[in-house]
């Protein structure tokens, strides 16, 4: 969990990183999001990795 100020502090450090927030999670999107971590996760790697 990352509050918004260190989000974009780490931004500014990599641009190229993406901040997706995720509400009605708890400690641990992946286990209380399962739905929204696979999308977006899927989103960005579609972005993301080339397909050969």
């Amino acid at each position: 969990m990352v509050p918004h100020d260190g989000a974009r502090e780490f931004k500014a450090l990599c641009p190229h990183s993406e901040f997706v927030n995720v509400s009605a999670a708890g400690h641990m999107v992946a286990g209380d999001r399962n739905d929204v971590f696979g999308q977006v996760m899927l989103d960005f790697l579609r972005r993301t990795v080339p397909v050969t």
